[in-house]
């Protein structure tokens, strides 16, 4: 929570290397609003995936699978 993205980062990538080799899935949350867009960035770098969530219009939860730039929402 209090620590620099980069330092973050180094710990994801080792983390996932970790659990590649043991073939276990990562995941991790991480609030958009809390840490920047630029944060947000390269803490997914490591990842195959990015599922993100919106408040829709009527009140619902929306979510995108997110591997490029114009993701296909969904409500849940």
């Amino acid at each position: 929570m209090y620590s620099a993205a980069e330092h973050v980062f180094q710990f994801i990538r080792i983390m996932g290397a970790e659990c590649r080799d043991l073939g276990w899935p990562l995941a991790a949350v991480v609030d958009d609003v809390a840490v920047g867009e630029q944060a947000v960035a390269t803490l997914a770098q490591p990842f195959d995936s990015v599922l993100t969530t919106r408040l829709a219009e009527d009140g619902g939860w929306e979510f995108a699978v997110t591997s490029n730039d114009d993701p296909e929402w969904q409500g849940f």
